[in-house]
């Protein structure tokens, strides 16, 4: 999706942004199964509503920015594997396993493997210090359940283990939309009809989805393995958070921040435009947000309106 296009989604609120979820530890609530209307008190009233409303963006495997393929992390020590369920070959490009170099901030090179999972999936697997034969033996205890939850693993080879998680609803959430049963609301500061105008979009999603965690590192990339983008964990009220740095090359310059709310939903922000909000203003929005009454929802709809 070229960047004109998805600002003009953004702003009318037909951006699909996604879900992420881990369990919970200490105080932290439990992952909410569903998500709801929200407020960012702490937004700048210079900031104004575009939309707000709920998601039904559909799953969609191609784009040319990217894919909305769900996946898993296993570790083993400090090695990692990321398996995604992809689209077919005849979806795009034949994957075989071997070694393609790396581009970017990743100038190292990935080892990938796939393999069949049905008529309309494929398990496809990446790594920076996993071979391909290890691949491809990881990939015979992973199967896919469906296009938009995360594939599960079973039996894996000693040591292994699933360290992560995400279904397509993340993915989806970068900069496109909310999916179904998500809440999406979005602001400019400026003319919204200038290209590079500061816009802001946030997404609530159910909180039992995915693991913010596996957005961290080079490992699982926003959008893809071959690109400059790269996570950095960090905390929104003592709550686990991600913040992604999603570069050009990717489709951005985009900030996001993937975090909790207080009840456990999911909330993305994805800042883009000229002048990016830093980590420090995206927590500062995240650590403001709570559930919305019907009036706050409906104020911000009404004000979106009148743009």
């Amino acid at each position: 999706m070229r960047r004109a296009s998805r600002l003009l989604v953004v702003a009318a609120v037909a951006v699909v942004l996604a879900a992420c979820g881990s369990e919970s530890t200490g105080d932290r609530a439990e992952p909410e199964s569903s998500a709801g209307p929200f407020v960012l008190a702490a937004l700048p009233a210079d900031w104004v509503p575009v939309g707000a409303g709920q998601g039904g963006v559909e799953q969609d495997w191609g784009t040319d920015w990217g894919s909305d393929s769900p996946f898993i992390v296993l570790g083993r020590d400090d090695r990692r594997v990321m398996i995604e369920a992809t689209a077919p070959p005849q979806w795009g490009e034949p994957t075989e396993s071997g070694q393609l170099p790396g581009t970017g901030s990743t100038t190292g090179p990935w080892t990938f493997a796939s393999r069949t999972a049905g008529d309309d999936i494929v398990l496809q697997a990446t790594s920076r210090d996993v071979d391909a034969s290890e691949l491809d033996q990881l990939l015979e205890d992973v199967a896919a359940d469906g296009r938009r939850s995360a594939p599960t693993a079973e039996d894996l080879p000693v040591g292994w283990q699933v360290v992560g998680r995400s279904d397509a609803d993340v993915v989806m959430s970068i900069g496109r939309g909310a999916p179904s049963g998500g809440y999406v609301a979005g602001w400019v500061r400026g003319d919204p009809a200038l290209d590079g105008t500061h816009r802001l979009t946030a997404v609530n999603l159910a909180g039992d989805t995915a693991d913010p965690g596996a957005w961290q590192g080079d490992l699982a990339r926003p959008v893809n393995w071959f690109g400059d983008a790269h996570g950095e964990r960090t905390e929104v009220d003592g709550r686990e958070a991600v913040f992604v740095l999603l570069d050009e090359g990717e489709g951005g310059p985009d900030h996001i921040l993937l975090s909790r709310m207080e009840n456990g939903s999911l909330l993305v922000l994805t800042s883009s435009g000229d002048e990016l909000l830093s980590r420090e203003q995206l927590i500062d929005l995240a650590a403001s947000a709570r559930a919305a009454t019907e009036r706050e929802w409906q104020e911000v709809q009404t004000a979106a309106a009148r743009r």
